[in-house]
């Protein structure tokens, strides 16, 4: 209930102060008497739209002021808002400036939404066109709960504390729902990873290994000549005596005077080596030389392998190595 009211610099008015008995109270008056605008102020003290307007010709601001006594609701708001001694009465008070207007409650500001909330569960003001809070349904289970006793206030506590152990049941269960979702999309994620990397059947150092047989294959012509030539040149030169008969020669003149002194000897038996040496690498880059050839589909098959290990070291490790420690840990989490 209004206990009073204080205006200053309010429209026409400089100053007023009106006390309200508990009991019924009337404001009379002629046409332009300022019957509304005292309506208009308690409306704006209580939460209603205030405008730069309504500040009283001359003055910087206007003041209005409201002492009500409290309920139930409105303590629980104010507690809610971070008021915590509260009495049976409150000050609600409001002051309009050119830009902007501040809301207090009990000389502490707070926001207009506070304010009007507190308002709103106050008082009604009720106009030609205006509806009171009887009539809104999300009023009535308060107006109907402010009517119990002290047995239904007990009641409403335990139904109170009954919603909020429900609300965060609720809370949690939409949290682990979305945890749920969120590792069933994991799962499938890490899944497709280890798919990926098994399909590829990766062996260690098998990326070195392609790199050698892609060089060789790409200079595959160029390696053949080369050996067969060192094979020719070696036995079977056509032009002149091969290198192989060459040095067959002279390993006969140093035979021939081998027998005559120790260190000719030595150089003999050297020589020999020397020629065995170099006629088993006649004999193996020829063996080399035929067993490569010049192999395009090879070459291509290659090539995918190699671009399909770049793919996965891309994504999933430097190396072979890192990618199968990799997969690892990814059996482990699945």
């Amino acid at each position: 209930m209004l206990k009073s009211l204080t205006i200053e610099n309010f429209i026409l008015f400089e100053k007023i102060s009106v006390d309200f008995s508990k009991t019924f109270s009337v404001i009379t008056g002629e046409t332009g008497a300022g019957k509304s605008i005292v309506i208009d102020a308690i409306e704006i003290v209580t939460g209603g739209k205030a405008s730069s307007d309504q500040i009283k010709t001359g003055e910087k601001q206007s003041y209005i002021e409201g002492v009500f006594d409290t309920n139930d609701t409105i303590k629980e708001i104010l507690n809610h808002n971070g008021f915590d001694e509260i009495e049976d009465t409150i000050i609600l008070s409001r002051t309009i400036q050119k830009a902007s207007s501040k809301c207090r409650i009990n000389g502490q500001l707070v926001s207009l939404n506070v304010f009007k909330e507190i308002g709103e569960n106050l008082i009604d003001i009720i106009g030609q066109n205006d509806n009171q809070s009887l009539f809104r349904v999300d009023k009535h289970k308060k107006i109907i709960d402010s009517l119990g006793d002290d047995e239904h206030k007990k009641v409403l506590d335990n139904i109170k504390n009954i919603n909020s152990k429900l609300t965060l049941v609720k809370k949690e269960y939409e949290e682990l729902r979305k945890t749920t979702n969120e590792n069933k999309r994991q799962l499938d994620f890490f899944k497709f990873q280890l798919d990926e990397i098994d399909d590829a059947e990766l062996i260690l150092n098998e990326d070195e290994e392609l790199k050698n047989e892609r060089e060789l294959l790409i200079h595959a012509e160029d390696i053949i000549n080369n050996l067969n030539k060192t094979y020719y040149e070696l036995y079977d030169s056509d032009d002149e005596k091969s290198l192989c008969d060459r040095l067959n020669n002279l390993s006969n003149l140093l035979s021939a005077s081998a027998e005559y002194d120790q260190e000719i000897n030595q150089l003999y038996e050297q020589f020999e080596s020397a020629i065995i040496q170099i006629q088993e690498i006649g004999r193996a880059a020829k063996n080399k030389a035929d067993s490569i050839s010049s192999n395009p589909e090879r070459l291509s098959e290659v090539e995918d392998r190699l671009n399909i290990i770049i793919k996965l070291k891309s994504k999933y490790g430097k190396t072979i190595e890192s990618i199968i420690a990799f997969t690892d840990e990814l059996r482990t989490k699945v």
